[in-house]
């Protein structure tokens, strides 16, 4: 995951003198290459395939997939997507295994291919994988914004029609481009079948025609036979069911949610879609008189509903039937000035113990309050909230009537992230119950909003915990509230329940927020980090930027091992010298392992004789320091480290590009918070498509693996978490920043147990353990060619050592993995799935949890023991 050190290329030919597979290219069509390449002599290897157009390779792909002319065992199979520009005016494909593209394995002209002019390939594509689906995208160029029909034919006879239903760039701008349409059983028929896709104005999308042939398989066409009904099939369906799930965990599509939450929640009465509520419905309720704030006499605790708006009656009975709480009711609406909402805010926070802000059209998960009810038993918190759902957005009003066409999606939310927050306001999206004393407490200023409460909420939890720690460490100089500092949260006084515990209208993330609520949330935020600012994203409003400043940058050394690669480690420290703009100064140390080549030995002489140079503000130097022992990937790392001086350790990997001057002030800002220990960067292929976009645990079977490989830079991603700066459990060391002496203090990368893979899954795990925190910001991207210069771990000596690693960390952190605070227990960890992307089948054990680590212990021999008397920090 970490290193890309060793020399050896991509593992095809080792010997000159074995035969050389044989390949063939099947299809090319809407730029997809599908083929096959097989060795008689080596039946079980899969070849990785060098596509080669106009003399250049366009193109890589591993032939380790399905395919019906393969030989063999009909697993040589490869198929791979060829970039537009990339091909244009070729009149010829070829292919060759990668690192001998001299030895063509089969060549296809392109001059008899017909030319589809109906749609271009950046505004239509369909595509047919195994299975009855096609998917692909269509949009309008001259209406982007107005989604079209897609339509299936087989001959002049309509067999399938579906709309868009995925956001997808495209020219630059979101739309509903992206679908997915399932086609009849019928077609499941052992014949071969022509089909024709159209959109709704007659025009054919690039890629149809398209020929599928398709038999009856599955569980799915047996349980629709009539054999089902009988008794003795049953036997074989569940052994195949089981077996099933051996080779893939299940896991259940976003579309299929209702039926999901049904399923495994006993919050199964789901809210009517409605149409949408009038303006009379929004009416103020008069303000309540005395008698109606006084405390209601209960044996529990009381709860204040601010409603936005007028509540049905309904749903206000549900609610006051609790007996989780003793409800009681208070209505305000948007039009309401500053001051009625502080005075309702006030006058709940006064008669009640617990307050929650719900917007009117929404409805409270039936078991909700009985489920925070006891958690509030088992944590002592100040602030719950749950995960919720909401109405799928859809182009005009007449599609919400059908509560079939209007299908509700989940939004299942981390463990309470204060960066998160401060970019996307999800703590008032969802149910949120805080305890009142937050929105008494004198030092912080009452929201003069809605949307402005949780901030509000999130300062007096800051603090508390000042004041706390003033009074403990008697530091009566220190005046709470005015330290430049950026300020932390206790981590036990938020604890999140991940269930539904809220229905809403519509999912309150994807809209642009005002002027007025920006200016708000800065203000907000100037008080909590001084240091810190906020912007909008031009093309995506929604998005907010969270940066830092500060009056003096910590020198910093990066560190960067290589063993020759000397186009990628050029690329590297040119990029870094070109574009990096820092206002202190850089040492990079090339660590050099056993280079052998000529050329890289001369350029580590004419860089390190540059000496001091400009980089924007700052300077930078290059010192070369050989690490002449065999690889390990962790000792010569922590060899850099040792002979560094500066208080900020960046450790980066030799194929790591730099693409903007602002990256390396982001991270460092970042990590110059007393809570935060790590900050990684987000992490692009050379393709543009995400290749780190944060670690999650519990993935390959309990071990960790990356974000948002399915997504490209500019993709908003799931609940747009691909454009916000968050908190993981992890980040990858292909580009990371630690403090020095955090780095020390838990031992650096662990040489003997992770000496190439997951050693930086385990120094983010360590780290956490101090109760720091490790963020991830798209603020610094990076292109990352992962392993390019290492390898695979695709032979013997390397796959034994993968595995010894993969034991390590799964008995060393699996109580950690299985159950990380930054994924929920609800999504799917399913290698068939990307994170993100699917609900869990069936869900996780679900827990109230906070954002600390589960089950910390002694861990490492350099970390023997842990203080877990400090303050627990977010």
């Amino acid at each position: 995951m970490t290193s890309t050190m060793d020399s050896q290329k991509v593992n095809n030919l080792t010997n000159q003198d074995d035969v050389p597979p044989v390949g063939r290219i099947t299809n090319f069509s809407s730029n997809l290459i599908q083929g096959w390449v097989h060795s008689e002599e080596k039946p079980g290897k899969r070849w990785v395939v060098s596509v080669i157009a106009g003399g250049k390779q366009v193109g890589l792909a591993i032939a380790d997939q399905f395919h019906p002319l393969s030989p063999g065992d009909g697993c040589h199979g490869f198929r791979t997507m060829l970039n537009d520009d990339l091909i244009k005016g070729v009149d010829e494909l070829s292919i060759s295994l990668a690192n001998d593209e001299e030895n063509v394995l089969h060549r296809l002209s392109l001059s008899v291919l017909p030319q589809d002019t109906s749609h271009t390939t950046e505004s239509s594509r369909v595509l047919w994988q195994p299975g009855l689906c096609l998917h692909g995208w269509l949009v309008d160029d001259q209406e982007p914004d107005q989604p079209l029909d897609i339509l299936v034919y087989e001959g002049h006879r309509l067999i399938a029609r579906a709309k868009p239903t995925r956001w997808q760039a495209i020219h630059g701008k979101y739309v509903e481009a992206g679908f997915s349409l399932d086609l009849p059983l019928s077609l499941a028929d052992g014949k071969s079948h022509t089909l024709s896709v159209l959109d709704s104005k007659g025009r054919v999308l690039q890629g149809s025609p398209l020929t599928i042939q398709e038999w009856p398989k599955g569980l799915s066409s047996l349980l629709q036979t009539n054999l089902f009904e009988t008794e003795k099939l049953a036997p074989l369906v569940l052994k195949v069911a089981q077996y099933s799930e051996r080779v893939i965990q299940p896991s259940v599509r976003f579309d299929d949610y209702p039926l999901w939450l049904e399923t495994f929640s006993s919050q199964t009465k789901m809210p009517s879609n409605k149409t949408k509520p009038t303006q009379k419905s929004l009416q103020a309720k008069k303000k309540p008189s005395s008698q109606q704030v006084k405390k209601i006499a209960s044996t529990g605790p009381t709860l204040g509903v601010i409603w936005l708006g007028e509540p049905t009656s309904e749903a206000k009975a549900l609610l006051s039937a609790s007996d989780a709480f003793a409800v009681q009711h208070f209505s305000v609406t948007e039009v309401l000035s500053g001051d009625a909402y502080q005075e309702t805010l006030q006058q709940a926070a006064e008669a009640c113990d617990w307050i929650a802000q719900i917007q009117s059209q929404d409805h409270i998960a039936e078991e909700a309050l009985n489920q925070i009810r006891h958690a509030m038993e088992a944590h002592r918190a100040k602030l719950y909230y749950t995960d919720f759902d909401y109405l799928a957005d859809y182009p005009n009003d007449d599609a919400v009537i059908n509560p079939h066409q209007s299908p509700r999606l989940p939004a299942f939310l981390p463990a309470f992230d204060i960066d998160r927050l401060w970019c996307q306001n999800y703590l008032n999206a969802t149910l949120c119950i805080a305890s009142s004393d937050l929105i008494q407490h004198s030092l912080v200023r009452l929201p003069n909003a809605p949307e402005q409460l949780s901030y509000a909420l999130v300062m007096a939890l800051a603090e508390l915990k000042a004041e706390l720690k003033a009074e403990l460490s008697h530091a009566d100089e220190v005046q709470v509230g005015e330290t430049k500092a950026a300020k932390s949260i206790n981590s036990q006084d938020v604890v999140h329940l991940p269930q539904i515990g809220l229905h809403r209208h519509d999912s309150g993330l994807n809209k642009a927020i005002s002027a007025s609520e920006f200016l708000a949330r800065q203000e907000y935020l100037m008080q909590y980090d001084a240091m810190a600012t906020l912007s909008q994203d031009e093309k995506t409003p929604q998005r907010l930027r969270l940066q830092r400043q500060l009056d003096t940058w910590p020198d910093v050394t990066l560190v960067i091992p290589t063993r020759d690669a000397l186009s990628l480690l050029k690329k590297c420290i040119d990029t870094f010298f070109e574009l990096t703009d820092y206002p202190g100064h850089v040492r990079l140390i090339i660590l050099n392992n056993q280079s052998q080549k000529a050329e890289t030995l001369e350029y580590f002489e004419h860089v390190t004789a540059q000496g001091k140079q400009k980089i924007g503000r700052g300077t930078a130097h290059v010192d070369v320091l050989d690490y002449l022992y065999p690889f390990n990937y962790a000792s010569i790392n922590n060899y850099g480290v040792q002979h560094s001086t500066s208080d900020v350790i960046g450790l980066v990997n030799n194929d790591i590009e730099i693409l903007h001057p602002e990256w390396l002030c982001n991270m460092v800002a970042l990590l110059m918070r007393q809570d935060t220990g790590i900050v990684g960067a987000k992490l692009l292929w050379p393709n543009n498509m995400v290749q780190h976009g944060g670690v999650i645990g519990g993935q390959f079977d309990g071990l960790a693996g990356h974000v948002g490989n399915q997504l490209t830079d500019e993709d908003l991603g799931y609940l747009n978490n691909n454009q916000l700066t968050q908190r993981f459990s992890m980040v990858t060391a292909a580009c990371l920043l630690i403090r020095r002496e955090d780095y020390w203090r838990v031992g650096g990368l662990n040489e003997r147990d992770f000496p190439v893979g997951f050693n930086d899954v385990d120094l983010c795990l360590k780290v956490r353990a101090l109760d720091k925190a490790v963020v991830w910001t798209p603020e610094a991207t990076l292109i990352h060619a992962e392993s390019a210069t290492r390898g695979k771990d695709d032979v013997p000596e390397k796959a034994a050592r993968a595995q010894r690693e993969m034991h390590n960390l799964r008995q060393r952190w699996h109580h950690v993995l299985n159950n990380d605070p930054a994924y929920n227990p609800n999504l799917s960890l399913n290698l068939a799935n990307a994170p993100f992307t699917a609900l869990a089948l069936p869900p996780r054990p679900v827990q109230a949890r906070t954002n600390r680590l589960p089950g910390l212990i002694s861990h490492d021999q350099t970390l023997t023991t842990l203080d877990h008397s400090q303050e627990d920090t977010l």
